[in-house]
């Protein structure tokens, strides 16, 4: 429990990073997520879930920008617990097209609360109109293979070399 703690803990913190600068917004809840690999690889599924829900619920509460914390909340503090059940999808292909349909909803529903209830209806300062949401998401999906390859990569390391001599210090069996 003190190990999530201190996950949880870590993660507001980097969460509060995205105040730096706007760009940030959907960076920063990637790098928050990810540190829920370790919950559910040690705890399981529940504990990784009650984890994401007390860091959602803290940066909604916490962080004076929203923008950050629902792309948490939607997106990328959700994906690092359930990616290893579309990974247990037995074919390469209809797996990527079950990731790529989490992600193309999720951030569809992410950028509208954000559009229409943050922003008042718009992403845009003024220089791409109403291309901002299509090209974000573009993006995204640009992006969003390399993130879920960078997860992958993140759960090597982390079973290869940081796993037993965190369990050794944590007592964790």
């Amino acid at each position: 429990m003190a190990l999530c703690g201190v996950l949880c803990g870590l993660s507001i913190v980097i969460m509060a990073a995205s105040l730096v600068d706007p760009a940030l917004n959907y960076c920063i809840p990637m790098v928050a997520g990810a540190l829920l690999l370790v919950p559910s690889i040690e705890f399981g599924t529940g504990t990784a879930l009650t984890a994401y829900a007390a860091v959602s619920l803290l940066s909604m509460i916490l962080l004076p920008t929203k923008e950050a914390a629902i792309m948490y909340i939607f997106l990328f503090g959700i994906y690092p617990i359930i990616k290893k059940y579309f990974e247990r999808i037995p074919h390469r292909v209809p797996e990527y097209l079950a990731k790529f349909a989490f992600f193309n909803l999720t951030a569809v529903a992410a950028v509208s609360l954000v559009t229409f209830v943050l922003t008042e209806g718009t992403l845009d300062d003024g220089t791409l109109g109403k291309w901002a949401v299509p090209l974000l998401l573009l993006c995204g999906n640009i992006a969003f293979p390399l993130y879920d390859y960078t997860l992958t990569l993140a759960v090597t390391l982390y079973i290869r070399r940081l796993q037993g001599p965190l369990r050794k210090t944590l007592h964790i069996k």
